[in-house]
């Protein structure tokens, strides 16, 4: 097969040895008259830590190819209401003048967009911008407490304005700061979804079915064997139910246990509970119906498998500004702004 047309996308976080294996390949197309097309964006190039290069896409790429390379800028917005457009194209553009920087103001010279005239109501949005006054020299302030609670009372705000808590977006800078907001919001009654908490194996009901597996597969364990001793003991109704389940095949024995249990009951659990049921079946019909090696693979991967998008639980979404390229909230928040 020979492909004699090349697509890049997201170009802007290309790194340099990425770079080096696409030019033979690339300049092999341009000198047979081929085209090629190259989208990105320097201005989102966050994926530094993967070893990406912003100027492969800012200048390299035009060294490398010269006249035969065409550039054109997009300058419409298709996404976002008026006034979000308004107050990007005013800050940016006065922004780039104290980054002191060439380069930088090179990259932002194109940072002015426009509504596309075709769109349909793009009027509206909103933008609230809170400062917290530097200290005075020498003095040290956290400002953590008072931006939380702000945080807190501008939910609760937009909750009392028709909003659900599953259309709110956190931004933060770190996992560490994730974890603040995550507690300090759940303290206060407000459901939470993070990467953490849309992990399979976050589910104290997954758990539970995990922990089933595990007793009956290691009977020689100490704690395990305690619990089976006196579940033997009770010849009556659920324990004796679940003694009698750990003899059936992997996934009818989860779907016992979860029987049993009345698992998942609830809708912050069913869509954990249905998240582990399709692995349990998915392992089954792949792979096998033992138990042990179930738990094995668990250990080693299915620990780590995320619900899809965290869709069906109403919860405010929080996550790190590296996760949340290429989504959108209704509404969003960006806590703790001090690291530019």
């Amino acid at each position: 097969t020979q492909i004699k047309n090349y697509l890049l996308d997201e170009f802007q976080d290309t790194s340099s040895m990425q770079w080096k294996n696409f030019i033979p390949l690339v300049s092999d197309s341009v000198a047979s008259g081929n085209k090629n097309l190259v989208v990105g964006d320097v201005k989102q190039s966050i994926y530094r830590w993967r070893n990406s290069d912003w100027n492969i896409l800012a200048h390299k790429i035009k060294d490398e190819y010269g006249e035969s390379c065409e550039e054109d800028t997009l300058g419409d917005n298709w996404r976002s209401l008026r006034e979000i457009v308004n107050f990007n194209n005013s800050f940016f553009s006065k922004l780039v003048h104290f980054l002191d920087s060439e380069n930088i103001e090179n990259v932002y010279s194109d940072v002015q967009q426009k509504i596309n005239s075709e769109r349909e109501n793009p009027e509206g949005g909103y933008v609230n911008w809170k400062v917290w006054n530097e200290a005075a020299k020498g003095e040290k302030i956290d400002f953590k407490e008072e931006e939380l609670q702000a945080l807190y009372n501008d939910i609760k705000e937009v909750l009392s304005k028709g909003y659900k808590q599953k259309d709110i977006g956190i931004l933060v800078r770190d996992k560490k700061k994730g974890v603040l907001v995550s507690k300090y919001l759940l303290e206060r009654g407000v459901n939470v979804i993070s990467s953490e908490s849309l992990l399979v194996s976050s589910s104290n009901d997954v758990r539970l079915l995990v922990y089933l597996l595990k007793m009956f597969v290691d009977k020689d364990d100490v704690v395990n064997k305690f619990v089976l001793d006196n579940l033997r003991t009770l010849d009556q109704g659920e324990t004796a139910d679940i003694v009698k389940a750990s003899n059936l095949p992997l996934f009818e024995q989860v779907e016992k246990y979860i029987q049993i249990l009345k698992l998942g009951e609830t809708k912050e659990s069913i869509v954990y509970i249905q998240a582990f049921q399709d692995l349990v079946f998915d392992y089954n019909q792949k792979r096998s119906s033992d138990v042990n090696g179930f738990l094995s693979w668990w250990e080693l991967e299915g620990k780590n498998v995320s619900i899809e998008g965290g869709s069906g639980i109403n919860a405010v979404n929080i996550l790190t500004i590296h996760k949340s390229k290429g989504l959108d909230f209704p509404v969003v928040f960006v806590p703790f702004c001090e690291w530019a």
